[in-house]
């Protein structure tokens, strides 16, 4: 049986590929998983296009990983990366990944939502904060191939995404808003649950100086 692509992305089938996605399968709304789906097929697609050197299958693991901090399961009350990066990790020593996989895959889903830090990271922490840009914002949807788009979204819908995300998101930060200050989800936090959360500024001038 031929291995299952999508706009041209061969979706992993090794053992510890098919376990990662039953994890999410099992711990995730449906839309979640999607998700994350299509967030794989956009990082593989923005490898080709800009030459950013990765393994396959880590990558696969790396972009399906990426929001177990947003599963009852695997939720912390930390930053929702860090606590999907612990998930993620587990996942990798359960499965006897090298450790410098087990590394990157950590890094991958700690900094997913790092502007900045991920891109210079490379490899597959740069490609799978691009592909879940490409799923979340539209980010570099003009490097991917004509009709590509259009593939993804009939294999893996969008399920009402952006709403439940959204609404999924403020969920776990209702828990304890705090842990976002100065990241870059401050803005969502401070607009839909906690208008006081601290700014830049706040702390910068609210500190114990006189100047």
């Amino acid at each position: 049986m031929s291995a299952r692509t999508v706009a041209g992305v061969r979706i992993p089938d090794s053992a510890v590929a098919r376990d990662a996605e039953t994890l999410v399968a099992d711990t995730s709304p449906r839309f979640l998983l999607e998700h994350s789906r299509r967030c794989h097929v956009f990082a593989a697609l923005l490898a080709s296009a800009t030459g950013i050197a990765h393994d396959e299958e880590l990558l696969y693991l790396c972009t399906i990983l990426h929001d177990l901090g947003l599963t009852d399961r695997f939720a912390t009350g930390e930053r929702l990366e860090v606590a999907g990066a612990r998930a993620a990790e587990g996942f990798a020593r359960e499965h006897g990944l090298p450790e410098h996989q087990t590394t990157r895959l950590w890094d991958a889903v700690a900094l997913h939502a790092s502007v900045g830090i991920a891109e210079a990271k490379g490899g597959e922490v740069a490609l799978t904060h691009f592909g879940i840009g490409a799923d979340l914002m539209g980010a570099r949807l003009e490097l991917l191939p004509a009709g590509a788009l259009e593939e993804i979204l009939v294999a893996f819908p969008r399920l009402n995404f952006k709403q439940a995300i959204l609404d999924l998101f403020l969920v776990h930060a209702a828990k304890d808003p705090t842990v976002y200050v100065m990241t870059g989800l401050s803005d969502c936090v401070r607009a839909h649950l906690a208008p006081s959360l601290p700014t830049f500024d706040d702390l910068l001038f609210g500190a114990p100086f006189d100047e």
